[in-house]
């Protein structure tokens, strides 16, 4: 079955994305915007509550949250910081 997501980047996302390098920005847009069919690409749900998620994006992490068929983009940040106290 094909399951269409409605995509929506909280603020503290968008600041994360301008932060980062233009092609690196440009790179995570066009993951992101996968998630709408049927929740495309590398992810991985986080451990700890049932509606966190990540997608990866080479060095980068996208932190999303998951309700129905909605996704809010939480954060996005270099992998190493991606787990820590920034959730």
């Amino acid at each position: 079955m094909h399951v269409r997501y409605t995509i929506r980047i909280g603020e503290t996302a968008l600041a994360d994305l301008e932060k980062l390098p233009r092609h690196v920005a440009d790179q995570v847009l066009r993951r992101i915007a996968l998630l709408e069919n049927n929740l495309h690409g590398d992810i991985k749900k986080l451990r700890g509550d049932d509606s966190r998620y990540r997608l990866r994006c080479g060095n980068y992490r996208v932190l999303f949250k998951l309700s129905g068929t909605g996704v809010l983009i939480v954060r996005v940040k270099h992998r190493k910081e991606a787990y820590g106290n920034g959730r």
